[in-house]
């Protein structure tokens, strides 16, 4: 069965396609259902995080030989971000101080999401509509119970 998108949702994709190859490969199948499943308006809080955890974990090298985080899932909970690196579990100093560094990060952005539209990026407020949390700045809000109000599902994407 193919799957049919909206412009939004190819746009979506697109944006966050950089992040697949972050993402062990058995959760491909449907990486952008479940594993990678957030708004175009935290692209750039995403991609900062991203950025910064490179950083923290530069030149850090596994007893594995692995990268030393992968990406297991970004998404939008309660209209809040939700990010959920693997970091590595040796117990030295230098990974313990490294994972503080990395969750610092992490709560960082997530509390950056909190402010800033899923949708589009602008500065925003988490609100409810229809049963819906949602963290949208005021017209993406006003679409969304527009949507509502046409008995449509007031989605962030649709």
């Amino acid at each position: 069965m193919k799957e049919v998108l909206d412009e939004y949702e190819k746009a979506r994709r697109d944006i966050y396609t950089p992040l697949v190859e972050r993402v062990p490969k058995e959760r491909h199948d449907q990486i952008f259902i479940f594993f990678i499943s957030c708004g175009t308006g935290w692209k750039d809080i995403v991609f900062k995080l991203v950025e910064d955890l490179d950083k923290i974990w530069a030149g850090y090298k596994k007893k594995s030989g692995k990268e030393a985080w992968r990406l297991l899932q970004v998404k939008e909970k309660f209209g809040g971000l939700s990010f959920y690196p693997a970091l590595p579990e040796e117990g030295t100093g230098d990974a313990k101080a490294r994972k503080e560094q990395s969750y610092a990060a992490i709560d960082f952005a997530e509390t950056q999401a909190w402010k800033t539209c899923e949708r589009c990026g602008k500065p925003g407020h988490t609100t409810s509509v229809h049963y819906q949390i949602a963290t949208v700045c005021d017209p993406c809000e006003k679409r969304m119970k527009e949507r509502s109000k046409k008995g449509t599902t007031p989605t962030l994407f649709g």
